[in-house]
């Protein structure tokens, strides 16, 4: 099986270069990465990634527009987000953007993102406990805002939030 070429999106340069060696040290070609959302959605015109790591948070356009661009430029791309935010509304976000993984940025290590990085390879999702802890509580929540919320009050929810 081919390894999966990887793009890298995050600001912070530090945690950037973390995770371009922990795929590096998996075998997981890098072939590009990113400070800023409207640099990832350029590379991923010209570099065309198989799967993209990125951050939610990002200046310049954030972690979904990128992966909504991506979606149109790379249709069958996938994504690991990584974020230090976990609560309900995200989780319902990313469920929606139909992610194939998701590491908390608070309780993640290294060996998790590459663990993430296998698993989303051979087509298995990987989400952190974090995540799937948010989305039960929400499912159980039945005053939950995307259950007491029309999809129109939603899209303009998000909307005032962006």
């Amino acid at each position: 099986m081919s390894r999966v070429r990887i793009l890298v999106v995050e600001d912070q340069e530090i945690f950037r270069e973390l995770l371009v060696r922990a795929c590096r040290e998996r075998g997981f070609p890098v072939v590009a990465e990113a400070g800023d959302g409207l640099a990832a959605i350029e590379l991923v015109r010209s570099k065309k990634p198989d799967l993209l790591l990125l951050d939610i948070e990002l200046p310049k356009a954030d972690g979904f527009a990128v992966i909504e661009a991506a979606r149109q430029i790379q249709p069958k791309a996938k994504f690991v987000v990584l974020s230090s935010i976990c609560n309900a509304y995200t989780v319902y976000r990313l469920e929606r953007a139909r992610v194939q993984g998701f590491i908390d940025k608070n309780t993640g290590a290294v060996a998790q993102v590459q663990l993430a990085l296998e698993k989303v390879q051979k087509g298995v999702s990987f989400f952190s406990e974090t995540f799937e802890s948010a989305r039960r509580a929400r499912w159980e929540d039945f005053q939950s805002f995307d259950r007491t919320l029309s999809v129109r009050q939603v899209e303009v929810l998000r909307m005032i939030g962006d």
